[in-house]
């Protein structure tokens, strides 16, 4: 993991929270609240190895985002009691009307039933564990998980005594607020699904979607659309669609559609119409570093905006919604194509005016950048540009028939590979690909790239620590003012030096 925040960094992605939920003592969610010291491995968990633990290794993990940039968020829970776990008594535990203690999570893989804990007898667990986890690693953030994904309600403890469902809003709120004093003022406080009664004590939310279709409700024409966004953008952070099993899901058992998850045009579309923070497995991967490179910079400047206008197409599938700073976004959630008319600015759609949306795909402008997937070279592509930043994805995908892998036209610069261009530099520029791609080729257009007709003196590859390796020597030509380069698919990167 920690490896994996450090090539993260690499590849720019800095501006970021990564959350750890596999890390406590005992597995991922059994025999709570005991959660530190942090367990060494997944089979030592299952195997009982509570001995067996690692925190050299969870501090590398800080240390390694703290080297990044990249906040470090572990996963803690308060709503799960196991009995079990050290200090476990039906006096800490929900009961309902009738008198009877209330189940809550079961552990498959332990068969382990916990319960649910009591609204106010959870503090003193969650002050303890909190400063354990202050002294051991000092986390920059905390998730608490669960309570944002069950509406607070109206409970009994053990004695019978009531309790009014606006007394479990307030004490899950203050576990919110007690983790961050004890953390620090600026610790975002982060969970899951994203429910409204908490916002103002929570910040941000792995907000869970689920297709209308599901269980007996067969809703035939059905769409997601950012109500949530609409009542809470800027004062609540929800990143994306949430996890990426779920956002697929055609049921509770998490049988995913492909396609539909993380990295999808479909997840993609539905996180920039609301201006949400982008969201992606982790630490690293080539779905991260596509993600963040598409989607960060328009993001990062609609979420800074209010969110102002939601308006359909002709259908509920076709949506447009605008921000305060003169941001817009339009998706096209449909199988037909949807054609849109942008103020062309930036864009690399020929003409600059006419936009073609596929299915799932999307057009974004801000005053700083621009980002979408769109038709290009009658191909469907993804770009994102920004001031001195060009990130070009053709989405590579080879004809197995006749070997060809055409060049799609980005306006400055065609290619049939994904890359992201560096071009503000007047002495060198940096040409970084997608990870984990094939050999590919890029002709760069200088003039289109405010660059004229400067005379290119060399190109080198990059190693990830920024030097150039030893003997290495990139095919490349320029002719008039375009570079041309065919790229291997096993650099790093390259440097283009005039």
């Amino acid at each position: 993991t920690a490896r994996g925040l450090t090539r993260a960094a690499a590849y720019g992605l800095n501006d970021a929270i990564f959350v750890k939920h596999a890390w406590q003592r005992w597995g991922y969610d059994y025999r709570l609240p005991e959660i530190y010291p942090p367990a060494a491995s997944e089979f030592q968990w299952m195997n009982g190895s509570q001995h067996a633990t690692d925190l050299p290794g969870i501090q590398a993990i800080r240390k390694a985002a703290a080297d990044a940039g990249i906040l470090f968020c572990p996963h803690d829970n308060y709503i799960d009691f196991y009995p079990d776990a050290e200090g476990f008594s039906y006096d800490n535990i929900v009961f309902n009307r009738h008198g009877a203690p209330v189940k809550h999570w079961y552990n498959v893989a332990r068969r382990a039933q916990s319960y649910r804990w009591l609204p106010h007898a959870f503090h003193a667990h969650l002050r303890a564990n909190v400063e354990r986890m202050r002294t051991g690693f000092s986390p920059d953030s905390l998730f608490l998980d669960v309570f944002t994904a069950v509406t607070p309600f109206d409970y009994y403890d053990r004695a019978g005594n009531f309790y009014p469902h606006t007394r479990t809003a307030k004490e899950w709120g203050d576990a919110f607020n007690n983790a961050r004093r004890l953390l620090k003022p600026t610790a975002p406080m982060v969970s899951e699904a994203g429910l409204d009664a908490l916002v103002g004590s929570l910040d941000g939310a792995q907000s869970d979607h689920f297709p209308a279709q599901r269980w007996d409700m067969k809703f035939t024409d059905a769409e997601r659309t950012p109500w949530h966004d609409m009542a809470t953008h800027g004062r609540f952070v929800l990143f994306a669609g949430g996890l990426a099993n779920r956002y697929g899901a055609l049921r509770w058992d998490y049988i995913t559609q492909p396609g539909h998850g993380y990295d999808s045009d479909d997840y993609l579309s539905n996180t920039v119409i609301g201006g949400r923070n982008p969201m992606s497995d982790g630490p690293f991967s080539r779905s991260a570093v596509m993600t963040y490179w598409l989607l960060h910079d328009v993001c990062a400047s609609l979420a800074r905006a209010t969110f102002e206008t939601h308006a359909f197409g002709s259908n509920v599938h076709q949506q447009h919604t605008t921000f305060s700073n003169g941001g817009k976004v339009w998706t096209n959630r449909g199988k037909a194509d949807w054609e849109i008319t942008v103020d062309g600015r930036g864009t690399p759609v020929p003409g600059g005016k006419k936009v073609g949306l596929p299915e799932y795909g999307f057009y974004a402008e801000t005053p700083e950048s621009r980002a979408g997937v769109v038709y290009l070279s009658g191909r469907r592509a993804a770009f994102s540009i920004s001031k001195g930043i060009f990130f070009a994805d053709a989405r590579p995908a080879s004809n197995p028939a006749s070997g060809v892998n055409p060049l799609t036209d980005f306006g400055p610069l065609a290619t049939n590979g994904a890359f992201r261009l560096f071009h503000d530099n007047a002495r060198t520029w940096r040409l970084i690909p997608l990870p984990d791609g094939g050999p590919f080729h890029a002709e760069l257009r200088l003039k289109a790239l405010n660059a004229g007709r400067r005379k290119i003196k060399a190109v080198e590859i990059l190693s990830e620590r920024g030097e150039k390796p030893a003997g290495s020597v990139p095919r490349w030509k320029q002719t008039g003012d375009v570079l041309t380069l065919d790229a291997d698919g096993k650099a790093f990167g390259y440097r283009i030096v005039f």
